[in-house]
Formats: structure tokens, sequence, C-alpha cells
């Protein structure tokens, strides 16, 4: 049976994991704000983050809970469980604080179970890191159980000073190694050099007994450019990613602590190249071993996928893209398809994606619009 890789684009997570052809996808539950859009929103908004944990509930994050600082709204956001059957329970809202500081945390973008059965996530606001007046921070790593109770703040972004030397503004999920350690990246910070603003990205590693934080690889130019884009975890216990100001592939080995990285023929349009034109999504393994991901080209506000086998052999770009409109790049038609988007209505949002399946065997490709 050929293989097939599945990518799924929608509103509401959860629902995404029980996509096939042909299912209707079926809402587990409504995030509901009271008052304006802009909330309060007790339970949470816009929910970001999804894992199943090895109990085999679920459990994610909103960005936002509609909590106000300063006259206008800031990112607060919350914890959360759902279980299969869909009871939802609250299990931590992040809130102001004194002075409206967000001093512990503010808007988290990722969840992940660490080998120890406690959750860790990554806000991008937040933290009031000492010496930052009028700020807000940059965020902080925290890590809560799966009850609700035990949150903590594990570590504050951009603690070292001038140049962030800890990392800052966070990449991608974070990630459980198979050594027993959670790992994480930062787009910027670090101790590396050469690239377009301070410092090139971070990786980093926390060690659950002790809850040590430690920068373990600074990118630069000169290892293959900045701004890793997040990690994706092997089976061998090395991680896979791609630097968005180099636009090379990485490979990172935790034992001992090198990086390998191969760049990549990413189609630019003539003249551009790197960090002001280019981004990437996390990269997803394929049941053939490859690697895949999505790339987007600012410029023409279009985005691509791609294919890359581990050893950064063989990289395909398809020329099929996601875009509003047809235009041309790299000697490339561009196909004018349906982008994931949602309208909001009384009493509720109606949500409207696509599923994306690719068969790499035959580098064919389908679209399936998804409504609920």
């Amino acid at each position: 049976m050929k293989g097939k890789l599945l990518f799924v684009a929608l509103c509401a997570l959860l629902a995404s994991s029980a996509l096939a052809v042909g299912q209707q996808a079926v809402v587990a539950f409504d995030f509901v704000c009271n008052g304006s859009k802009t909330g309060p929103c007790p339970d949470g908004a816009s929910p970001n983050a999804l894992i199943q944990g090895s109990d085999g509930n679920f459990y994610g994050t909103a960005a936002n809970s509609g909590d106000k600082a300063g006259g206008f709204t800031r990112f607060s956001g919350t914890v959360f469980s759902l279980t299969p059957a869909g009871k939802f329970t609250l299990l931590h809202t992040f809130v102001p604080g004194t002075n409206n500081k967000f001093a512990n945390r503010a808007g988290p973008v990722s969840l992940t179970e660490g080998p120890d059965g406690k959750l860790y996530g990554i806000t991008v606001e937040g933290g009031n890191n000492p010496g930052i007046t009028g700020f807000f921070g940059y965020g902080v790593l925290f890590r809560i159980n799966k009850t609700g109770s035990g949150f903590q703040v594990i570590h504050r972004f951009c603690s070292i000073r001038p140049y962030c030397g800890d990392g800052f503004n966070p990449a991608g999920p974070l990630v459980a190694g198979t050594d027993g350690n959670v790992y994480g990246a930062t787009s910027q910070g670090g101790t590396g050099s050469g690239c377009s603003q301070p410092a090139c990205g971070t990786i980093f590693r926390v060690t659950p007994s002790s809850g040590a934080y430690e920068v373990v690889f600074s990118f630069s130019s000169s290892n293959g450019g900045g701004f890793p884009s997040g990690q994706t975890p092997a089976a061998d216990g090395t991680f896979y990613g791609v630097t968005s100001e180099g636009g090379s592939l990485f490979h990172y080995t935790p034992v001992t602590g090198t990086l390998q990285t191969t760049a990549l023929p990413f189609p630019f349009p003539s003249g551009c190249a790197g960090l002001a034109c280019f981004a990437t999504t996390v990269l997803t393994f394929g049941p053939n071993g490859n690697l895949y991901g999505f790339y987007t080209v600012y410029d023409s506000s279009a985005t691509g996928l791609y294919e890359v086998g581990t050893d950064g052999s063989n990289p395909s770009f398809p020329p099929s893209f996601f875009r509003h409109r047809y235009g041309t790049a790299a000697g490339q038609r561009w196909q004018s398809l349906v982008s994931p988007k949602y309208r909001q209505q009384q009493p509720r949002r109606h949500r409207h994606g696509f599923t994306f399946r690719r068969d790499v065997d035959s580098d064919s490709h389908t679209l399936q619009p998804v409504s609920f």
C-alpha cells in the first residue's frame, strides 16, 4: 500500500486528530468569551497547542483569556485538559499579577509531557525580567502537574543581558528527549553571531529532576545560520530542524552536543534570501522516513510544501503553493488553493479548514475542505 502523509490545518485542534477521508470533523469543546470579542474568556481563547498525555487525556494551551493590563488586552492564557469523552477541565489561568506586569507568564504557545509525567510549556510574553523597566518580558518556561497543581516557572527568557545569552523568542514545541530531559529552541539570543539581528538562536535543555535550564547550543552564521523554527525528535533520540536565516537543515545529537547542517535550495524569488523573506514550520516525519515541512515566502504571500531526506539529500519542492492569487516566482507557477479561515457568527463560530494529503510514492496530493 502506498504511504500517505497527512497535513491538517484546522481551527479546532482536537478535531484534527480524528480526521480521515470522508469523516466529518466535530466540535469537541467551544471556548466562549463573555462581553466583547476581546473577553473576558474564562476558559481561554485562541487554543494553539494540544497533546495526548500518557494517561490518554488531551492537554493544551489557549493563548488568550482576555485579561487587561495597562488599558489594553494582553495575552494571559490558560492550560486545560480534555478527556476523550469531551470533559473539559481548566488547569491554570495566567493572570496579570502585581501591577499588571505578568511577572510569572502570559501567552502560552507550547506544551509537552516530560519524562517525569509533568506538563512543560512556554509563553511568548511575561516574566517581567529584572532590569527591564516598563516591559512585560520575553516569556517563560514553566511546568505543571496534570491535575493543575504545582505550577512552577523554571526559567525567564532573556535573563542574561545585554544580548539574551540564555535565548529568547521560543521557537516550535518543547520535546521530550530519550535521555530523560526536555529540549527546546529559541529563534533569537544565545552567544552566536553573524546574523541579521543580535544573536542567532539557541537549543536549550531542562533537567526535570532539578529544573535546571541550560543552553546547549548557540546558532551562528558559521554553523548553519540562525533563527531555528523548532525541533522534531527522531527515534534515535536526535533532533531535526531548519534555520530561517541560512535555510539549512540541522541535525542535533544530545549525547555529543554536536550539530550538523546541510544548506537547502529553497526556491526564493530572485534577489531574496534569508530571514527577510522566508520562514519555515517545524518538520514532520513521513512514512517513508523523509522530513516534510511548509515554508513561506513573505513577499509573495505564498506557502509551499517541501521534502528532504534526513541527511539533507534529495530535497524536493513541489510546484503547488497555497496562495490567494496566481503568481510566479523562481520560474514556478503557483496555484490558488483553499486557505484555512474562519468567520464569527452568533452565537458560535463556524470553522473552515482543509486536510492536505500527499502521496509520497506518486508525488500527487489532494485537498479536502472541512467545515464544522
